[in-house]
């Protein structure tokens, strides 16, 4: 009975976590601050530390899944995949989309987008390979601009 107890008090917590931050704190910020980089860099950090509690809350239900003896085989088995897969929806959006998207605001032609994404990851908002994917997706169109303004290769190098 405890153990089932304790499933629920982190299913909770986990579930309760994504909908207050993704449905009222996240939009409360973007309708709230006048300034985008601001809200953007908040809410960043916050999607962060609820990506670190979204791990914790996976790890220890699959704990508890793996120790509870009231869930029939099946059950468990089917409570452990879904687990593991949300975490690794947790994994592809925090190490896949992440950098996609940093690149796509790398691609931006001017400097304000190396600005924001430093900024971003100063503020902690993104992972340094997100910032690391942004510049130089940003460097490469400065380059293809380079190339295609100056043909000649040995004057480019």
């Amino acid at each position: 009975m405890l153990l089932a107890r304790a499933r629920l008090l982190v299913i909770t917590l986990w579930a309760g976590s994504l909908w207050t931050v993704g449905y009222l704190v996240a939009p409360t910020l973007f309708g709230t601050l006048h300034d985008r980089a601001l809200a953007g860099t908040i809410a960043g950090s916050m999607f962060r530390s609820e990506a670190w509690l979204s791990v914790g809350c996976g790890l220890v239900l699959l704990g508890l899944f793996s120790v509870s003896k009231d869930l029939d085989a099946k059950l468990r088995r089917n409570l452990m995949i879904v687990v593991v897969a949300m975490l690794a929806c947790l994994a592809v959006s925090h190490l896949g989309l992440q950098p996609m998207m940093a690149a796509l605001i790398g691609l931006v032609p001017n400097c304000g987008a190396s600005v924001l994404l430093a900024q971003l990851y100063m503020g902690g908002a993104i992972t340094f390979g997100s910032f690391f994917a942004g510049l130089c997706s940003g460097a490469g169109i400065g380059l293809a601009v380079l190339w295609r303004v100056n043909p000649s290769w040995k004057q480019n190098l």
